[in-house]
């Protein structure tokens, strides 16, 4: 039970910025902040072992969804657009603080989700590897996946 408790604010954070990110394409900054001092509470009373590790995934995470940001940033007839938003960057960073070295399983997991629905909806609409999609539900799906009893076997939480 109290595995559950730990988590579910993660998840109903998580939920509620994929479900934001859905409907209006952005996610609120306070969501991402909501995750990162939950984090940092969870991480300094009940894991402090883990603290100066989330701090170094923080950084690693956050600074690599930087660099991809601008990498893949660009405008187009005037209109901005980049492969991975500043909200899925923020998100990403605040849950590798809560997640620690976990957190390369949650990425590597939405990476592989947000391809497959990326190539089923480009495929639909034929817009093929153009096409552009919202992040934060595979995200979210990427945190509930990875508390599987078969990925947390392989890559515990503590």
């Amino acid at each position: 039970m109290e595995y559950i408790n730990i988590f579910l604010p993660i998840f109903l954070l998580t939920g509620y910025a994929a479900w934001q990110d859905y409907k209006t394409g952005e996610i609120d900054n306070w969501v991402s902040i909501a995750i990162l001092i939950y984090g940092i509470l969870v991480n300094a009373f009940l894991y402090p072992n883990r603290f100066f590790t989330s701090i170094w995934y923080l950084y690693t995470i956050g600074l690599f969804f930087v660099i991809a940001f601008f990498i893949t940033y660009r405008e187009v007839n005037g209109e901005e657009f980049s492969a991975i938003g500043g909200g899925d960057v923020k998100l990403f960073a605040a849950l590798s603080f809560f997640y620690g070295q976990k957190i390369l399983v949650i990425v590597f997991i939405a990476s592989i989700l947000g391809l497959i629905y990326g190539l089923a909806v480009g495929i639909k609409e034929k817009t093929y590897l153009k096409t552009s999609i919202r992040f934060g539900p595979a995200i979210f799906a990427a945190v509930l996946i990875s508390h599987l009893p078969i990925i947390d076997q392989l890559f515990p939480f503590s």
